[in-house]
């Protein structure tokens, strides 16, 4: 997932690995809120082919008042999702550089193998020289 700054530069937010359930929490909590209709500035790029469906919250809202089983699903999605972002935050917040690069690793420990360098270095702060120097120390 991308977030996408005023100025139109990319920033990566999150990669994730295939057969994902992607949300963008953020358009939800706008969409919950009667805010509907202003943009989202997240977006999706993708390495390879996918299949990609999508709705609409209040299809999204309806689908999972009428699925119990959905309604399930995504709690227990909604739930784990908030436990990474948090504990990510806290890693972001309180470590450096190093210790970043390190927290996502250990999250997706294929990481390497999948993406460019651009994409690691952007998710955690720094410029693809500044995460060379980093992964040569290792």
């Amino acid at each position: 997932m991308v977030i996408y700054k005023d100025n139109g530069e990319e920033v990566t937010g999150n990669i994730v690995k295939e057969e994902a359930f992607i949300v963008d929490v953020f358009r939800l909590g706008k969409a919950s809120n009667n805010h509907e209709g202003i943009p989202s500035n997240l977006g999706i790029i993708c390495m390879e082919d996918l299949t990609l469906f999508t709705t609409s919250f209040n299809i999204f809202t309806r689908i999972l008042e009428r699925n119990l089983v959905m309604n399930i699903v995504v709690r227990k999605f909604m739930s784990k999702r908030l436990f990474d972002l948090t504990q990510r935050q806290i890693s972001f917040l309180t470590g450096g550089a190093k210790e970043r690069y390190t927290f996502i690793l250990e999250q997706n420990p294929n990481l390497l193998k999948n993406w460019p360098l651009r994409f690691i270095a952007s998710m955690i702060g720094i410029t693809p020289t500044q995460l060379s120097r980093i992964r040569s120390e290792k």
